[in-house]
């Protein structure tokens, strides 16, 4: 199982004291990275049987289980079948702090040693506890050609070397750097000599290290006519695939926008999309995401499992690159018959929907002296309603907000409507007077309350 139980406490559920990092706890971990098994966790039921408050006696059917399921497999008990089932409850003081997380890429390279040219690179090799590391590669050199000639196995600074023909490293990293100084020399031509037809064979390592600081699910919708909205990337196929991009359109900006506590954010790396688990195979990987999104808009829900890893931060998480001071939703009450008293204004077709005017009577005025903090106010940005985003089009914008108040003054059992407001910096450059006359003023007129019809 690779576990340490704890039973010292025989009326206190046995709790896990220790996982290995060898085992079916951490092959589970593996697979399921969305429900991983601690250490601290409490098991309550193994198959059909449950603790008692007994611990003692409870191990020992647990292990007659695992000892039961384990003969099962030696008999051919497919393994679809011949599972351990356990309850698990997990206490509030059990840390579920992410691991860190380690990606490696093994790779071939051959150089063609034809002349006598240097290799041209220097190499760390100062840690007899660890192998040797490429430090430098010079222009010019043999395996700089040999880099340029062969992108998808090229040699990296930071990479290390396993392997030089048959001679793999074993933890003498000087005595490993003599012995491939030694390989090269034999084998190259020296100058004056014929070109040679012989080989540098090298086994390389290529590590990727990713501190994780979180962890999430996030369930996305998935309608026709919908895009995610999203840029992904990934190095390596077995570097993790990532997102680099999150455009200003698409179900991802919806939800981050909706959702600002589980934002996705260009550098979160995607490690499970509804069933399907990441395996080193980054290509693949994204082409059958793209595949579990036109799937799942039959079923209108599509789960990601993502990790962030330590240094990805929110563009407008500083005050200093975010385009609105403040972002917030409201859910503003409808009551049939009483204006919702605010004036909505455009300065022309494509600019956003502001708020120009607060009246002192209306739905806005009461949310307004009930909700200090999130007051609405002139000059703030109204940038959804709804599920009605804004895109760009002032006038169809006004016209579906106003079929969205229609529709909640008729709605007895839920007379609201959700409004996203963005409050912009504050201007501090004086205006004259006069500044703003001869705007395209939408609705406006002696009887518009909001620049929509009420």
């Amino acid at each position: 199982m690779g576990w340490k139980l704890n039973a010292t406490v025989d009326w206190m559920p046995i709790s896990i004291e220790k996982m290995r990092n060898t085992g079916l706890v951490s092959m589970y971990n593996k697979e399921h990275p969305d429900a991983k098994v601690l250490a601290g966790d409490e098991i309550l039921q193994v198959n059909h049987i449950q603790w008692h408050h007994n611990a003692k006696i409870f191990v020992d059917r647990l292990e007659a289980q695992f000892t039961a399921a384990r003969k099962s497999e030696r008999v051919g008990t497919p393994s679809n079948e011949n599972v351990l089932k356990l309850s698990i409850r997990r206490p509030r003081s059990v840390s579920d702090t992410p691991e860190e997380q380690v990606y490696t890429k093994q790779y071939s390279a051959q150089l063609a040693l034809k002349d006598s040219r240097p290799l041209g690179w220097h190499l760390n090799k100062s840690s007899d506890a660890e192998p040797i590391v490429v430090e430098k590669i010079r222009r010019g050199s043999l395996l700089d050609s040999y880099n340029k000639a062969n992108p998808e196995a090229m040699v990296r600074v930071g990479d290390t070397i396993l392997k030089v023909n048959d001679l793999p490293w074993h933890g003498n990293t000087k005595k490993f750097a003599d012995r491939i100084d030694k390989e090269f020399g034999i084998s190259r031509p020296h100058r004056g000599q014929m070109p040679s037809d012989k080989t540098l064979n090298l086994v390389m390592q290529r590590r990727l290290v990713q501190p994780i600081m979180k962890e999430w699910t996030v369930t996305l919708p998935a309608g026709e006519g919908k895009i995610l909205g999203w840029q992904l990337s990934h190095s390596e196929e077995e570097f993790p695939l990532t997102v680099s991009k999150v455009r200003s359109n698409g179900v991802v900006y919806e939800h981050n926008q909706e959702h600002p506590e589980s934002k996705i954010l260009p550098g979160d790396v995607i490690v499970k999309v509804n069933s399907i688990l990441w395996r080193q195979d980054s290509s693949s990987f994204e082409k059958r995401l793209n595949e579990q999104y036109s799937k799942s808009k039959v079923t209108g829900n599509i789960s990601l499992f993502l990790r962030r890893p330590v240094g990805v931060q929110d563009a407008f998480a500083e005050d200093k690159g975010r385009p609105f001071s403040h972002e917030f939703y409201i859910r503003l009450p409808i009551v049939n018959g009483q204006i919702v008293g605010w004036h909505l204004s455009s300065d022309n077709e494509t600019a956003p929907i502001k708020v120009e005017k607060v009246r002192n009577v209306g739905a806005v005025h009461d949310w307004n002296e009930k909700n200090p903090l999130t007051d609405i106010r002139v000059g703030d940005h109204i940038a959804k309603v709804n599920n009605v985003l804004w895109h760009g089009q002032a006038k169809q914008f006004l016209e579906r907000i106003n079929l969205q108040l229609e529709a909640a003054r008729k709605d007895e059992g839920n007379p609201f409507v959700t409004v996203l407001v963005q409050r912009p910096w504050p201007v501090t450059t004086t205006l004259p007077e006069d500044a703003g006359a001869g705007e395209d003023v939408v609705g406006d007129g002696d009887d518009a309350e909001t620049g929509v019809v009420e």
